[in-house]
């Protein structure tokens, strides 16, 4: 089974929804890729979280990145020059890697403040 979902929306082209841009902004955050790219962590997150091993979280994200990158989706960040360029590919696992833990933290936290909610109810 993949570890990318399918994922059906009309886009612009199929290249750009291809496309992961680095960056901060709402351009960013509303990019195609970039909402791909959310849909794909969301699916794998649970994954990372079960993995109890460093290993594990790191074969766990060398198989998502392969997938990803062999489906056709690049990583690109701006240059000085405001032209978008490919990252290397060490820079890009490490993007998926820091995505999945932030993911990770966010659902913990949410947890964490619906479990002191029930708490403070009782």
């Amino acid at each position: 089974m993949s570890s990318i979902p399918d994922f059906h929306e009309d886009e612009p082209t199929k290249k750009e929804a291809l496309y992961i841009l680095l960056g901060k902004g709402s351009s960013v955050y509303n990019h195609s890729g970039n909402k791909r790219f959310r849909a794909i962590i969301n699916n794998n997150v649970h994954k990372y979280r079960d993995a109890s091993l460093r290993k594990q979280k790191t074969e766990l994200v060398t198989k998502v990145f392969g997938d990803m990158k062999t489906s056709g989706f690049r990583f690109l960040k701006k240059d000085g020059d405001g032209v978008w360029r490919m990252i290397y590919d060490s820079n890009a696992r490490e993007k998926l890697s820091h995505a999945l833990r932030d993911r990770l933290r966010e659902i913990r936290k949410s947890t964490r403040r619906r479990r002191n909610q029930t708490t403070a109810l009782k």
